[in-house]
């Protein structure tokens, strides 16, 4: 388990805590998968934060010092905005907005120099966003494994 959210990014971005960068050049067949499934889903979550930043100017603002419940409410309120307007215009009926099921715990903003300091530190963690990514390496070959077996 991690304590902060992780973004997905590309190259152009440190190796902190908070980004999972793409292997570049994968070798070996579990590298291979993770490169495919970070880069498909890299870019499925630009194209619909390109579109939802397309409408919104509160989206491209930045929010490194934001609550995350504030952020949270921000994107939903967004995104049901955005498929209201979608089946208002389209006449789709889209499925009701539903529980993502990902936990949210707000971290209150650092009240002193040192603890905004602390918390830099951790997120800039070199060591901490290679450990991540591992992880998520591993975590992806076991999903894999398992829908074969199904």
């Amino acid at each position: 388990m991690y304590p902060r959210y992780y973004l997905l990014t590309d190259g152009i971005y440190p190796a902190w805590a908070c980004f999972v960068q793409p292997i570049h050049e994968p070798v070996g067949e579990m590298k291979e998968h993770f490169a495919k499934c970070q880069e498909g889903a890299r870019k499925d979550v630009e194209r619909a934060f390109g579109v939802l930043q397309a409408r919104w100017e509160i989206i491209k603002n930045p929010v490194r010092q934001w609550d995350l419940g504030i952020i949270e409410n921000i994107m939903i309120a967004c995104i049901i905005m955005h498929n209201m307007i979608l089946e208002d215009e389209k006449g789709l009926s889209l499925e009701p907005f539903s529980d993502w099921g990902l936990p949210v715990e707000t971290t209150p903003i650092p009240f002193s120099f040192r603890d905004l300091l602390a918390n830099t530190r951790e997120v800039e963690n070199v060591e901490s966003h290679f450990a991540l990514r591992n992880d998520l390496i591993d975590h992806l070959w076991m999903i894999k494994g398992q829908r074969r077996r199904s």
